[in-house]
């Protein structure tokens, strides 16, 4: 793969990405339940400021090498989490492929615990978040607990609502059947372990390098590999998006909503209405993006990151 070229402004090949990787300090503690949550950071010596990555259902800090890499590139050092039961980090349940979690409010803990006693004790400068997807509504949930860690976030298709294949009201009907009888820790009705789909089926990017290189990093780390949620995942998630709704005027600290105009994973909609009832927070969308606005192809991806690097300067 070595044809492949990634970065944003200073191209690297993926060989030489594999190099830049060497500079990560990767570290792990336990959790208030005794879970072993993984991290990382990139260090920098006079960095202007410190970012710190807050990833999406099914993602690892290593996914987010390349954005790490363009970071670093801007003069920022770089904390990354790995959320209970996401990428290299402890999961809860015996099948590691099975995406869970009992309380969404655990994830906004470990994040407290690992900003407290690992982010802090490190950081330069003011503290800037980036959050995407899953990751997302967990920085929101944070952000609106603790308003006075960060200067400023960017959300890159927040998880605010969740694309559904039938009604909501449905939906959530027979979640709660399932509920009812037990089945909180089986996949949702459909799902199953983790199996990559084809580059030509797929709803995360419009990149078939990239796309590429994100599944080859998943065969080379299988431990990363996570399948379908849980019943008990998708009944947290529904409660943490309607608790990030409802607070939505609460929110204090300058937001800025990177929305994948092509989106088939997260509900725009709910985004547009988070933005509008929080004063505090703007919306930019990106016309014809997949989800994944940091693994796009480059006419998606790098504006997405200039709008990012525009807003976190202010606060530098």
């Amino acid at each position: 793969m070595t044809d492949l070229f990634l970065g944003y402004q200073n191209k690297i090949s993926a060989q030489q990405l594999q190099q830049f990787q060497q500079g990560l300090i990767e570290g792990n503690f336990s959790n208030s339940i005794g879970k072993r949550i993984n991290y990382c950071y990139y260090p920098l010596a006079n960095a202007k400021a410190t970012v710190v990555i807050s990833s999406g259902r099914v993602e690892g800090y290593l996914k987010y090498l390349e954005v790490i890499y363009d970071f670093h590139q801007q003069g920022y050092q770089v904390f990354a989490i790995d959320h209970l039961g996401q990428g290299l980090s402890e999961r809860l349940l015996a099948d590691s492929h099975k995406g869970h979690i009992n309380d969404f409010n655990q994830f906004t803990d470990d994040f407290s615990l690992w900003l407290n006693k690992i982010v802090q004790p490190k950081c330069q400068g003011t503290l800037l978040l980036l959050g995407h997807s899953m990751g997302g509504a967990i920085a929101i949930d944070y952000m609106l607990k603790y308003p006075q860690d960060f200067a400023a976030a960017a959300l890159c298709a927040p998880m605010l609502g969740i694309k559904l294949p039938a009604p909501k009201a449905l939906v959530k009907l027979l979640l709660a059947v399932l509920l009812k009888l037990g089945l909180k820790n089986k996949y949702i009705l459909g799902g199953g372990k983790y199996d990559p789909e084809p580059f030509a089926g797929n709803e995360l990017t419009g990149d078939a390098k990239r796309y590429q290189w994100f599944r080859e990093l998943y065969l080379e780390h299988p431990n990363m590999q996570l399948g379908s949620p849980t019943n008990g995942w998708l009944d947290q998630a529904f409660k943490a998006c309607s608790n990030n709704l409802s607070a939505a005027s609460q929110l204090s600290v300058p937001t800025l909503i990177i929305q994948a105009g092509a989106d088939n994973i997260v509900d725009n909609y709910s985004q547009n209405r988070f933005t509008c009832h929080a004063p505090h927070c703007q919306l930019l969308k990106i016309d014809n993006a997949k989800h994944e606005l940091l693994l796009e192809s480059d006419s998606i991806r790098n504006p997405t990151l200039e709008a990012i690097f525009r807003e976190f300067q202010k606060y530098c």
